[in-house]
């Protein structure tokens, strides 16, 4: 099974999957060599199908459009960021019965996300066991053949299996994104609506790009010949007053420093994995809490999934622990999201936590380095992000199936203490 095993990998991306250690960019090779060379085999297979189809078939003339599937498989911070194309495409076919096919893994993120007012329905892929995933796989087959998609929107950015998906529902409209005349990463050219994928742009105004490309004609390109609104909002998360409450009780019981603290500040030491050159210096976290602490009455929380208690523990036990929590790895999404409700700021490399913080009030500084804000900056105007401009970043993007040849990242390493302490004092101020 070399999809079941590729696809398993890539949905460790996400911030859930905290009890397993064993993900690293290593062992993520796996899966680039499997969507390379066999999912593109299958997708040049599948193109040569619709190349005789085009013969037979007659092209589609508008219709109701009654079922539409969004594909958004595997990344946490995509979800969130694909929220404003969701709203766009509920508000355009509000008749239509939307579909979101997800890893069963994602569940958690899915009940944050404020869905239910578009009554979107969920189609789940398991990739607990290769059974499940296979039963999985001919259930959504069936639903193709039972309940045929008017449309199916591939929300993945260059991922051979989504596409695989999107050419077998032999969907009437078929929207994804394309290479258009870049080299590589080629994944068929079945799509009836090809958006190419837009560096310069925000990742958020190309998935609104992908749905407004239904009101252009089919085939044509390049897809979309327009501008578009770059004030996009994040989804808003529904935060009940007692889930702070109890957050704070449970954080006081930790440490009683915590009630008479004003400023509650969240770092996320995680280690990045499995981009680990993603991780600012642990050395520059432990100097920046000793600043804060030096010059506010602040409380410090750490967090990170299970593999940043190592990271964790080095911080906590090298500064005041009557004024630190140390909470790698044992939080649920959902208390997660308690505590952003009841803290203040949050400093964090770019990550999935900055899409989720997003979702709530928390300021956020967010430090970008492998990475640019131009494409994946948090939505809404809470955050600050961190960027110095080297020359040879972004080293990684959806293109090169985020890997690069650094092994030293020295674009967040120039991120000093000093710098972030700078910033910090101007959203407290």
């Amino acid at each position: 099974m070399f999809f079941k095993k590729g696809i398993k990998l890539a949905v460790k991306y996400s911030y859930f999957q905290v009890k397993n250690k064993n993900m690293t960019a290593k062992s993520i090779k796996h899966l680039y060599w499997i969507d390379r060379w066999i999912g593109g085999f299958i997708c040049f297979v599948l193109t040569l199908i619709y190349k005789v189809l085009s013969f037979l078939k007659k092209p589609s003339k508008e219709k109701l459009i009654k079922n539409i599937l969004i594909i958004q498989l595997s990344e946490m911070g995509s979800i969130i960021l694909s929220y404003p194309a969701l709203l766009d495409l509920y508000k355009k076919y509000k008749g239509a019965k939307l579909y979101l096919l997800t890893f069963d893994q994602q569940d958690s993120l899915v009940n944050l996300m404020p869905l239910k007012n578009m009554k979107i329905h969920f189609l789940k892929i398991s990739i607990k066991s290769n059974i499940r995933f296979i039963i999985d796989l001919f259930r959504l087959f069936f639903h193709f053949w039972k309940a045929p998609f008017d449309i199916v929107i591939d929300f993945e950015r260059f991922s051979r299996f989504s596409a695989l998906i999107s050419g077998l529902s032999f969907a009437p409209f078929r929207v994804g994104f394309s290479r258009y005349t870049d080299e590589g990463l080629y994944r068929g050219n079945f799509y009836s609506h090809a958006v190419w994928y837009n560096n310069y742009q925000h990742i958020s105004i190309n998935f609104v790009a992908m749905i407004k490309s239904l009101e252009f004609p089919h085939r044509q390109k390049p897809l979309i010949q327009r501008p578009l609104e770059n004030d996009l909002k994040p989804p808003v998360y529904d935060l009940s007053e007692s889930q702070t409450i109890n957050m704070r009780k449970k954080i006081i019981k930790h440490c009683n420093l915590a009630e008479t603290s004003k400023i509650w500040v969240l770092f996320n030491v995680g280690t990045g994995e499995p981009l680990p050159i993603r991780t600012w210096p642990m050395e520059h976290f432990k100097t920046l809490s000793e600043m804060i602490l030096s010059q506010y009455n602040a409380f410090i929380i750490l967090l990170g999934q299970s593999d940043a208690k190592e990271n964790a523990n080095y911080i906590y036990n090298r500064i005041r622990k009557d004024r630190c929590w140390n909470a790698a790895g044992h939080l649920e999404l959902y208390e997660l999201m308690a505590l952003f409700g009841c803290s203040d700021i949050l400093i964090t490399p770019d990550s999935g936590m900055a899409h989720l913080a997003s979702m709530t009030s928390i300021k956020s500084l967010v430090l970008f380095g492998p990475e640019t804000p131009i494409r994946y900056s948090p939505l809404g105007k809470n955050h600050i992000n961190i960027f110095k401009n080297f020359s040879c970043s972004p080293c990684f993007s959806p293109h090169n199936h985020c890997q690069t040849n650094c092994i030293d990242a020295k674009c967040l390493k120039s991120i000093t203490p000093k710098h972030v302490f700078n910033e910090f004092n101007k959203v407290l101020s």
